[in-house]
């Protein structure tokens, strides 16, 4: 009895499937004679064809062909080779002269420099960094940095809703890689020393919110920027050595002094005023910030 019950379930399992598949010969049938009607034809020629067409236009790749893209994507990811010891005890390594990102309240952008320059004072006046960047023809003034866009636009919705219409403008570069040789020392050095502009720009960053949020003078502001300038420095004299090793790490070091000398000026000049020692930490700072990404998209 069990046996006859399976043998009917496979009969009715035979039937639906049966039944399908005439369902899709009728499907079939039903196409043809509408595709041979006149709506069908057009459906075919206006709307299947071209979509065909343009699948047909879809790039092929076979094995080499991924190989080949793999390699184009591997070329993009570009070093400039510096060697500085021919020596046998010399080793290969990647170095990585790190991005730049300091998201910048703008305050007005002009073609006309004069223009530029008159807010710029205005703005200094109240404590602003008043930096006035060069923007290929386009001169942005520039109120103060921070190192995070949620930073930057909470001070920029604040500002607004007191009136002050402003905006936040980026001024980024990317990562420049290095391909070095040298003995293992040596490396070491060099990668403290390539993050010695951006800890002095982040230290910066921060080192202006400290001094305006806890009401600094500017002898404790300039106490602050003292021992940025001297990290910096310190960082930076490994540079010194291979400097006319590579047009690169000359252009490094010639930022490197010109960041120093920024700082220098804020510790020597002996300000006695604190609004004005507030501008010129954010306008030094600013400065860094346009240097360094302006170095790091000329060597790169």
């Amino acid at each position: 009895m069990e046996y006859a019950r399976r043998r009917k379930r496979r009969r009715r399992n035979s039937s639906g499937a049966g039944k399908a598949l005439g369902a899709l010969v009728m499907v079939g049938l039903i196409i043809y004679l509408f595709t041979a009607s006149a709506a069908g034809k057009w459906l075919a020629e206006e709307v299947m064809a071209p979509a065909f067409s343009a699948l047909s236009e879809l790039p092929v790749f076979n094995t080499d062909g991924l190989d080949r893209l793999e390699q184009e994507s591997s070329a993009n990811e570009e070093s400039l080779e510096v060697s500085l010891n021919g020596g046998i005890s010399s080793v290969n390594e990647k170095v990585e002269l790190p991005a730049i990102s300091c998201f910048a309240l703008q305050m007005g952008v002009f073609s006309s420099e004069e223009n530029a320059s008159a807010l710029s004072a205005s703005l200094k006046e109240r404590g602003a960094g008043g930096y006035v960047y060069d923007d290929q023809g386009m001169y942005r003034v520039l109120a103060s940095g921070y190192g995070t866009e949620t930073e930057a636009r909470t001070v920029k919705e604040r500002l607004i809703s007191e009136g002050s219409d402003c905006a936040v403008y980026d001024i980024s570069a990317p990562a420049v890689t290095f391909s070095i040789t040298a003995g293992k020392d040596e490396i070491q050095n060099i990668k403290q020393s390539f993050y010695a502009l951006n800890d002095a720009q982040t230290a910066l960053c921060a080192a202006c919110i400290e001094f305006d949020e806890k009401s600094m003078s500017p002898s404790e502001g300039a106490a602050l920027v003292k021992e940025i300038q001297a990290n910096l420095s310190s960082a930076c004299q490994e540079l010194y050595k291979y400097q006319d090793a590579s047009p690169a790490l000359s252009a490094l070091v010639q930022c490197c002094d010109k960041c120093t000398a920024s700082l220098s000026a804020l510790t020597e000049t002996g300000y006695t005023d604190t609004t004005e020692f507030s501008s010129a930490m954010k306008h030094s700072m600013l400065e860094i910030s346009d240097a360094y990404a302006s170095m790091l998209r000329s060597i790169g």
